[in-house]
């Protein structure tokens, strides 16, 4: 994953900044939003303005929905995005590929289950030429969709192409950022006309960061991996446990009431960690909490009698 930096590079024009999509990807993000907006009831957006207006950029989201978390993104973000996509899906039928390349997928191979180990320069070699235009490259740095009420450990995909991208242009200015993106559920994925809440939070800025790249790039790699993965908790809700994140859930009900939603990261984070500790106002609020669950339980048992 090296690239030579030799040669600087330097864009000549960024026709992805304002440029219209083309037609393929126009058709699809409408289809997106139809299919978004039909089966959610609320999607909001928020954080637009830390996508920065006169370069590229990667975005990098928690990754807890599979496929749906693809049309999260394309319908939040108002610039054509490009995605880190699995090779295997650019093979099948005659068109698969020139389809998944008009929606700007950029291929990635994965290391085989014999161990052998794919090399990726094509995939850095093109990501490389799209922030140069000023696109838009979506990762999912967890690797894979999961089910846990945290992050996963992160890979360290992102963190080598905003580095090696960083090193080779000839201008800082040109350094494309790493925005974190966090896409969270109310109450949950999987409920009909339930909520989805986009949060584009603060740049992580790579520059600090090119120095120990030059020197120790596996080093400098992994402490900007680390600083990814805190600022993603910023804007994701994360709980030691599924219990813990149910109790914050009620907590958050009995003092907000229903009106006050789940998006808002900083309340239900701040109730995780109070009802994660032993102090007796935690004690309080957990038991109103399990009280609260209780009675949600014993209602809906009602409703099916």
């Amino acid at each position: 994953m090296t690239m030579a930096a030799e040669t600087k590079l330097k864009p000549t024009e960024r026709p992805l900044l304002s440029g219209p999509p083309n037609n393929v990807y126009r058709v699809i993000s409408g289809w997106v939003h139809f299919a978004m907006s039909t089966y959610y009831r609320i999607i909001t957006v928020g954080g637009l303005e830390n996508l920065p207006p006169d370069r590229g950029c990667i975005i990098a989201a928690n990754h807890w929905n599979m496929a749906v978390d693809v049309g999260a993104l394309i319908e939040s973000c108002p610039r054509k995005v490009h995605f880190w996509t699995k090779a295997e899906l650019f093979n099948g039928p005659p068109g698969v590929s020139r389809f998944m390349n008009a929606m700007g997928c950029l291929p990635v191979k994965r290391n085989s289950r014999s161990g052998k180990k794919e090399s990726n320069e094509a995939l850095f070699q093109s990501t490389v030429e799209t922030l140069l235009k000023g696109g838009v490259i979506a990762i999912f740095p967890e690797g894979t969709s999961h089910h846990t009420p945290q992050l996963t450990e992160l890979k360290d995909g992102a963190s080598w192409a905003a580095l090696q991208f960083a090193a080779a242009v000839s201008d800082p200015n040109d350094i494309a950022p790493i925005v974190p993106v966090g896409i969270i559920y109310e109450p949950n994925k999987s409920t009909w006309r339930s909520n989805v809440h986009v949060q584009y939070g603060k740049a992580v800025d790579v520059t600090p960061y090119l120095k120990e790249f030059a020197a120790d790039p596996r080093a400098a790699v992994k402490r900007l991996t680390s600083a990814l993965h805190a600022a993603l908790e910023t804007v994701t809700i994360n709980a030691p446990n599924w219990e813990t994140l149910h109790m914050a859930k009620d907590a958050q009900y009995i003092a907000l009431g229903k009106g006050r939603a789940q998006s808002d990261v900083q309340v239900i984070s701040r109730l995780i960690k109070a009802v994660s500790t032993d102090k007796p106002e935690a004690a309080q609020l957990k038991s109103q909490a399990q009280a609260h669950s209780l009675f949600n339980w014993l209602y809906f048992c009602h409703g099916l009698c």
